[in-house]
């Protein structure tokens, strides 16, 4: 069992060498950081055919939502950086303490961005079109037995097939943390100088 001066010392160090601790708030994380860590995490808890980064799950769905939508959508699993991804049913066995520190996480993460607390409704949208998208092409099942996803099913593919770029590629970590970069910095100065942020 741990004691509360245990958990106080203990902490994750990131890739710029900075220290995160679990019983502290408002700490901040860098966008390189967050690129660094998620062109490295494979979606689907590592059982895809091949690689696939959450930064180019990230990546792909900043295309899928309407350009206000972008940013936040670029930026919807940066929390994975720090408490890693479960998978839906591991999640839903696990319960509360680990929901609480990834709701945690997620908003010291988003405020560091300059986002809302919230997820929107069209971020929430555009991360099951693109789970069915990356499930159909990577998966042995091709995801074919999530149900709780069919009435989206539909439009995710027709979108896929008129927008070829939301198919898996595979990028590696380099290519991923490249790409995940270049649209961070580009959606970060638009939502910048919209007003929407003040990161």
């Amino acid at each position: 069992m741990y004691t509360d001066q245990a958990k106080e010392e203990y902490y994750i160090e990131l890739s710029d060498g900075g220290k995160w601790y679990p019983h502290k708030d408002g700490q901040d994380i860098h966008a390189e950081v967050v690129g660094h860590s998620l062109s490295q995490l494979c979606r689907f808890t590592g059982h895809s055919r091949k690689f696939y980064s959450v930064a180019e799950h990230s990546v792909k769905c900043s295309y899928l939502v309407d350009p206000d939508f972008a940013y936040e959508a670029l930026l919807h699993d940066a929390h994975e950086a720090i408490v890693n991804d479960l998978s839906k049913p591991v999640k839903a066995y696990i319960g509360g303490s680990y929901q609480e520190l990834e709701d945690k996480v997620e908003r010291d993460v988003r405020r560091s961005f300059g986002l809302s607390d919230e997820i929107s409704a069209n971020v929430k949208k555009a991360d099951i079109l693109m789970v069915i998208i990356e499930g159909a092409d990577l998966l042995k099942s091709r995801g074919a037995n999530w149900h709780y996803y069919d009435d989206y099913r539909m439009e995710a593919m027709s979108r896929a097939k008129s927008f070829k770029y939301l198919y898996p590629h595979c990028w590696s970590p380099g290519r991923a943390y490249d790409e995940f970069m270049h649209r961070f910095w580009e959606l970060q100065k638009e939502y910048v100088s919209s007003g929407r942020g003040n990161v």
